[in-house]
């Protein structure tokens, strides 16, 4: 089963993701992206962290899905990588951004689970990981509502734990 986890920026999707990985044997679908690698992440396994020209290339060669624009930044789905949990038994977790969804969704048998924060808890998130003012500005210009494409939607305000809680309850 192919699990989305989605949501605005601070609200937990990747922690949530690594947990699922960790502790539940998810595989991960590591996507694209052209923003700059942050402190602690390692490329080819949080994102494969690549230039613009080169995602151009990808593009052009029908190898990517689900590509979105964010924070003057793409993300796309490698498609092969993807077309391999199509008809597995095997779990995998993918964070995405909404453009994304829509795609998988009409394509794959996939649960979008969201999780939901406020503005104010998006802010004080985003600051507690040294986010720059022009980052952090561009992401609340991009706020989304993915409630109707979300087959589940969390209180992601809550405990790393608690949210964490709720999404095992979502997969038994």
């Amino acid at each position: 089963m192919i699990y989305l986890i989605v949501g605005n920026s601070g609200s937990g999707k990747t922690t949530q993701a690594k947990l699922l990985q960790d502790k539940n044997n998810f595989s991960k679908i590591t996507t694209y992206t052209t923003r700059p690698i942050r402190i602690g992440e390692k490329n080819n396994i949080d994102y494969h962290f690549i230039d613009k020209d080169t995602f151009k290339t990808l593009k052009k060669e029908n190898k990517l899905l689900g590509i979105a624009k964010f924070a003057n930044n793409y993300y796309a789905i490698p498609k092969e990588e993807l077309e391999k949990y199509k008809d597995s038994k095997k779990n995998c977790v993918l964070v995405i951004e909404l453009e994304g969804v829509k795609e998988i969704k009409k394509e794959f048998n996939a649960i979008c689970i969201y999780l939901k924060i406020d503005e104010n808890q998006m802010i004080k998130r985003m600051t507690l990981r040294n986010e720059c003012q022009e980052i952090l500005k561009n992401r609340l210009k991009e706020i989304q509502d993915y409630t109707p494409y979300s087959d589940f939607i969390i209180d992601a305000e809550k405990s790393v734990r608690e949210v964490y809680k709720e999404i095992l309850n979502i997969i038994k």
